[in-house]
């Protein structure tokens, strides 16, 4: 991993390397990434509802992990363009200080996300299964 994420030994301040590579792969593909206060981020997991068993295996293996997640939510919402409804599962981190390196690493300083000059490092096959 970059330097970004300080030193990769794992204790209860830090996540492990499994769960650093799950939310790389996450961030790459359509996680939303968000920044709030000087320190702090949080990411949002969102598919359709086809994807529910991808959904549910994220949030299991973050709930293990020292990262705090709200519960997961079901909404539907109509998509005027093919006169369908859509269903979605979706879940949310919490604000942490632990997710602020992935903030430094896909953020831009106008808070667009972006790819990471040094992505070659960090593409695994847990990132490419994410």
């Amino acid at each position: 991993m970059s330097a970004r994420f300080g030193t990769l030994k794992e204790n209860k301040y830090n996540l492990n390397n499994e769960i650093k590579y799950l939310l790389i792969g996450c961030i790459l593909g359509d996680a939303h990434i968000g920044k709030v206060e000087k320190n702090k981020g949080f990411i949002t997991i969102e598919q359709t509802i086809k994807h529910k068993d991808y959904v549910l295996d994220i949030y299991d293996k973050l709930n293990i992990s020292n990262i705090s997640l709200y519960d997961i939510k079901y909404y539907s919402r109509k998509d005027s363009r093919y006169n369908s409804l859509n269903s979605s599962i979706y879940f949310k981190t919490h604000n942490s200080e632990l997710l602020y390196p992935f903030v430094d690493m896909f953020l831009s300083d106008s808070n667009v996300k972006v790819l990471p000059l040094d992505i070659e490092k960090h593409l695994n096959p847990i990132t490419l299964a994410h």
